[in-house]
């Protein structure tokens, strides 16, 4: 499991509430309801009420990415469920786009969460 690094003050992220579907570790990635989120918050079981930020401010979030992918400023990122890390394959979940260049030697990318698969 990957854990994610929330660059910008919560407050000037967007934050929802949801039901989980079952454990939920804060600091790391859900998917709901097709929507990428970064967990604040746990929950031991399925039920119970989880926060969790849907859209980053201007600093974004530092999260894994591919091993030997390079990613550019202003790309277009997604989400590997499988893996638990930012890449560039267009079938993943939709995340956002790439905040700053990150080499292929890099670990991990800094992103701006924005979920533009939501209408």
């Amino acid at each position: 499991m990957s854990y994610a690094l929330l660059k910008d003050p919560v407050g000037r992220c967007k934050i929802m509430t949801y039901t989980s579907a079952g454990a939920v570790v804060a600091g790391t990635m859900a998917v709901v309801n097709d929507m990428l989120v970064y967990n604040l918050s746990a929950a031991a079981g399925s039920g119970e009420r989880v926060k969790g930020v849907f859209e980053t401010g201007s600093n974004g979030i530092v999260l894994p990415k591919q091993a030997a992918l390079a990613i550019n400023a202003g790309d277009e990122v997604w989400w590997d469920t499988g893996a638990d890390e930012i890449d560039t394959t267009n079938t993943n979940v939709n995340a956002g786009y790439c905040m700053e260049d990150a080499a292929a030697s890099d670990s991990t990318v800094r992103i701006a969460l924005i979920n533009n698969n939501v209408g």
